[in-house]
């Protein structure tokens, strides 16, 4: 019974011990017969142009499929200018005709859906909570459920900042997460209080 190698399907020898053509060795059990090799490498699928297609259809149709596809193929070089573009969105949402805590959540939440990047998505949740601060020092108290948007926000910060392996992004934006801190001083509703318990769950302060 004739022989094939295991790893690329040459036909052997009957008392080779490795394969001339790819110099695998040779198991001593039974080789594969070439069908069988073929099998596990299969040709490109007819499939594919029709998926590519599909894709196509839903990059130019859904902006939240083309960020996705864009932070999946293009890595980084796609991921800052949608940061950039989440920013202006979660700015606008604080400071344009009217006041949307849902929208500016949205941007965070679709953002989180294209990147899994902790250090960015920190950065959307931290310049959330810059805006409401900024914002309730302009403007004065607003409600509680404003204010306990901006806690629940930053304290999912702090959370995802505690979990990353190293203080490199503590580092490069503490002087923004202290400015939290310090600039809510003043404002009632209990709110500075709950800021400062939750800034002082940093694990990274010294």
């Amino acid at each position: 019974m004739a022989k094939f190698c295991g790893n690329c399907g040459a036909q052997l020898g009957d008392n080779e011990t490795f394969c001339g053509n790819c110099g695998a060795a040779v198991n001593s059990e039974p080789a594969a017969n070439a069908a069988e090799v073929q099998s596990e490498n299969p040709a490109p699928s007819q499939e594919q142009p029709k998926l590519i297609s599909i894709l196509c259809k839903l990059y130019k149709a859904n902006k939240q499929c083309q960020a996705i596809l864009d932070v999946e193929v293009c890595g980084a070089s796609a991921e800052a200018p949608l940061i950039e573009s989440c920013r202006k969105k979660i700015h606008a949402a604080f400071f344009g005709r009217q006041l949307s805590l849902k929208n500016a959540r949205t941007v965070i939440n679709d953002f989180r859906k294209a990147s899994q990047n902790k250090e960015s998505i920190a950065d959307l949740m931290l310049y959330y909570v810059e805006c409401g601060v900024e914002f309730t020092n302009l403007y004065g108290d607003i409600d509680e459920r404003f204010y306990s948007s901006l806690e629940s926000m930053f304290a999912d910060f702090v959370m995802i900042l505690n979990s990353m392996e190293n203080d490199s992004f503590y580092r490069r934006q503490s002087k923004r997460i202290r400015a939290v801190f310090e600039d809510t001083r003043n404002i009632g509703w209990g709110f500075s209080d709950e800021i400062a318990r939750i800034y002082f769950d940093i694990c990274f302060l010294t």
